[in-house]
């Protein structure tokens, strides 16, 4: 090992893009990490390879893998668990679910199947049904402190549906989008989808967001920000005077260029959180809010979500994004 350093490599296969692979973090032994002062990290991906140091302490073992290992031949880990114990292969893939959903969706699920009302299984409108959307509205409406009508609400596939809809609603070409970094790499992918950009603006040192590095990055093209919180991949939650401040600049940006300027929230960690920590509506700090939100964390409901403005985006907007 020498020098007390314990070496972690992470590998992808030369096809993949450096986001691409899916990945599975195996945990060191206790003696290993204990007698080791650093961590260094080799990045290789096909012929490209990058080393980065990382100072530790010892109750980083909880949380900082040894090895991440490309499992492109791996189905679900098991050969992996199977190899180094169950207890020590940790997914750190795409986030799916690790628990069931609850119990009452599985019953409502099959009240419905066998429900033979006329029509029940027919085309939806394209927002999604109205009873829904009124239902939706309701619970956001008493979680971001503020009146939210059933009419601002659609209905998608998943929060990452939502973020596609919202984009292609409010983007022109050319448009930007900021986003603090660090952040989901899908991100530059959708908004490229709908003739935008993304325009990454350093977070602060405590992965907080850097006001006047926003500021700095706004122009005549921004057409949004985008926020994370809880942020995927750091886990900070945006405190409420600092989305208050986020607000106050949004309008005095969108007077200066005559431009309105979306503050979008994607949120489908909002209840993933512990401690008595909570997720301050966006809604409430800024009124051209826009929230992408998804059960497929907090209730295992994979593939379900919402986008939901305030006030409610343009017809003519929303109308955009359903055309495809």
């Amino acid at each position: 090992m020498g020098s007390g350093v314990l070496r972690l490599k992470i590998v992808r296969p030369a096809y993949l893009s450096p986001y691409g692979a899916t990945r599975h973090a195996i945990l060191p032994a206790a003696s290993t990490w204990e007698e080791s002062r650093s961590i260094v990290i080799t990045v290789r991906n096909g012929l490209d390879s990058r080393e980065t140091e990382y100072a530790h302490c010892q109750e980083d073992r909880r949380f900082l893998p040894a090895l991440l290992v490309d499992t492109t031949h791996v189905r679900r880990g098991r050969p992996a668990q199977g190899d180094h114990g169950c207890e020590n292969v940790f997914d750190f893939s795409l986030g799916n679910p690790n628990v069931e959903p609850p119990l009452e969706f599985q019953r409502v699920i099959e009240e419905l199947v066998h429900d033979p009302a006329p029509g029940l299984h027919g085309y939806m409108p394209n927002a999604g049904y109205p009873e829904t959307r009124e239902a939706v509205a309701c619970f956001l409406s008493e979680d971001q402190g503020v009146d939210v009508p059933g009419a601002n609400v659609v209905m998608t596939v998943g929060a990452g549906g939502a973020l596609n809809v919202i984009l292609k609603a409010i983007l022109d070409p050319g448009d930007e989008v900021i986003v603090p970094r660090p952040y989901f790499v899908e991100y530059g992918f959708y908004a490229d989808n709908h003739g935008g950009a993304l325009r990454p603006v350093d977070s602060a040192p405590d992965f907080g967001l850097d006001i006047q590095a926003i500021e700095a990055a706004i122009h005549d093209k921004t057409r949004a920000i985008l926020l994370n919180s809880p942020n995927n991949p750091t886990g900070r939650v945006y405190p409420a005077d600092s989305l208050a401040v986020l607000g106050d600049l949004l309008r005095r940006k969108t007077r200066e260029t005559g431009r309105l300027i979306y503050l979008i929230s994607d949120e489908p960690y909002r209840r993933i959180v512990y401690d008595g920590v909570r997720v301050p509506p966006v809604m409430a700090a800024y009124e051209n809010s826009v929230i992408a939100s998804s059960y497929s964390k907090e209730l295992s409901l994979a593939a379900s979500g919402s986008a939901t403005s305030l006030p409610a985006l343009p017809y003519r907007a929303w109308r955009r994004s359903w055309r495809g």
